[in-house]
């Protein structure tokens, strides 16, 4: 007898894992395998790969070399004479950088790290340095590594205001707006941790100043000099051609001899020229084990600057300086146990990173250069802009020269200054860049006043209005 339908052997009702196993099967036949789909990484790829992971590398090596110079003036104390601690940190500085430039370059770039009449130029930025790196030492004695650092967000707004005064430099609200928060939240924490500001230089019993206020005096000197000395550093390290290990020895070189006048020269010197020549060893006296890492802590900071600067983005730097501020906070409370646990200071110390964090994104947005902010072209102009732009791509690879923009905006007919157009590149990076596209140069040229883009007012109007009527699209 015939079996039911239900029950028959062919027409059971399967399973849906089971129905589809076929198809599966079916289907892996056809698909390769996920590693084999995986095409293998391409040389540009790895080489992408590779400069993030240099970039990481760099970047922990500046934040580790700036803890530690806090770190280690700290433990060090003060039975040392601190311009014989920079003197021989910024010779020994010299002489890395002048067998580094022999190394590569031979006899003269030996010559040109060593003779004066090379580095005597310097001599400017290499007294601002070293006054900053003097003053530097007294504020941490007289105060605590986490305040003086927290002080020295101030360099970011003092920078912002010389940029734009000296230099002519734009920058966007955000920008401002963040540099206004960063001025806000140092001044509250250094309120809250110093107590009312005025009071510390209001006079008492002594005639003389606390310490928390030679410390707050020290600490703004050290932001002066670091600011100033790094805007006129700038144009050295980046346009005279010479390599940045030249520069900096050139520069040690002239920091060493500043650190010898303070240390033997000026009135009521430390260690004065006749006892000096009596006996040279005198420099060395109270350089314990935490003087000489403090002194290898300086070595490696002046190099890790450089570097810094001459490689990586203003953005990549300030990113850097707000994790060496939370990474210092960390050591202090955590290993050094010099500091004790304050909630208000913490989170004060975490809104000065933040809102440095804030500047460096309102940074990454100008230098993407919002595309309503530029001024739409016609279609002559962008025949004319695309041929200029084949004209100086000589190797047909769709790139150019950092170099060439100038004089790629002068053949478009830019009503600009050089001076001016080279400090729009340096605002969007353009300078650091190994070469520039298409679409870049023509979001430079359509963004950039006297050029093809808005005038001043204009964009200043425009930019108001997407970050303020709008923000949630500006």
């Amino acid at each position: 007898a015939a079996l039911p339908l239900a029950q028959h052997p062919a027409k059971q009702r399967r399973s849906p894992a089971a129905a589809a196993a076929p198809d599966l099967l079916r289907a892996a036949r056809r698909a390769p395998s996920r590693a084999a789909a995986r095409p293998p990484r391409t040389a540009a790829q790895r080489a992408v790969l590779g400069g993030v992971a240099q970039e990481l590398a760099l970047v922990s090596a500046y934040i580790g070399t700036d803890v530690g110079v806090f770190t280690f003036t700290e433990l060090a104390g003060k039975g040392y004479a601190r311009p014989a601690l920079m003197c021989v940190s910024a010779f020994l500085s010299f002489v890395l950088g002048a067998g580094v430039s022999w190394l590569l370059q031979g006899r003269e770039g030996w010559r040109r790290a060593v003779l004066p009449r090379y580095w005597a130029g310097l001599l400017p930025v290499s007294g601002l340095f070293c006054l900053g790196t003097w003053c530097t030492l007294n504020a941490v004695t007289k105060l605590s590594p986490v305040c003086v650092k927290v002080l020295f967000q101030m360099k970011l707004p003092l920078t912002v205001v010389l940029s734009m005064l000296l230099l002519r430099r734009r920058y966007t609200f955000l920008q401002l707006q963040a540099i206004n928060n960063i001025f806000l939240a140092v001044t509250a924490f250094t309120v809250l941790r110093l107590g009312d500001i005025g009071s510390l230089f209001a006079p008492g019993a002594s005639s003389t100043l606390s310490t928390a206020a030679l410390g707050f005096i020290h600490a703004g000197l050290a932001v002066v000099c670091n600011v100033l000395g790094s805007l006129l550093a700038e144009r050295a390290l980046k346009d005279n051609g010479v390599p940045f290990y030249t520069t900096v020895a050139q520069v040690k070189v002239g920091e060493a001899c500043v650190a010898f006048v303070l240390l033997c020269l000026v009135p009521g010197a430390p260690l004065p020229l006749a006892s000096f020549l009596q006996n040279p060893s005198l420099m060395f006296s109270g350089f314990g084990e935490p003087v000489w890492m403090l002194s290898a802590f300086l070595i490696g900071d002046g190099w890790m600057s450089a570097l810094v600067v001459k490689q990586l983005s203003s953005v990549v730097k300030a990113l850097a300086k707000c994790l060496s501020l939370i990474v210092l906070y960390l050591s202090s409370l955590l290993i050094v146990r010099s500091e004790s646990f304050s909630l208000p200071q913490f989170l004060l110390a975490l809104l000065v990173a933040s809102t440095t964090q804030s500047f460096t994104y309102a940074s990454m947005l100008k230098k993407r250069e919002d595309p309503r902010l530029q001024k739409p072209q016609t279609d002559a102009e962008r025949t004319k802009l695309e041929e200029v732009f084949r004209e100086h791509d000589r190797d047909g690879q769709g790139f150019v020269q950092p170099s060439e923009i100038p004089e790629m905006c002068d053949e478009l007919g830019a009503h600009v200054k050089p001076e001016r157009l080279k400090a729009e590149m340096q605002d969007l990076e353009l300078d650091k860049s190994s070469r520039v596209g298409l679409k870049e140069f023509e979001a430079f040229w359509s963004s950039t006043p006297g050029c093809g883009g808005y005038s001043r007012l204009v964009l200043l109007l425009r930019s108001l209005r997407l970050a303020v009527l709008r923000p949630d699209r500006g």
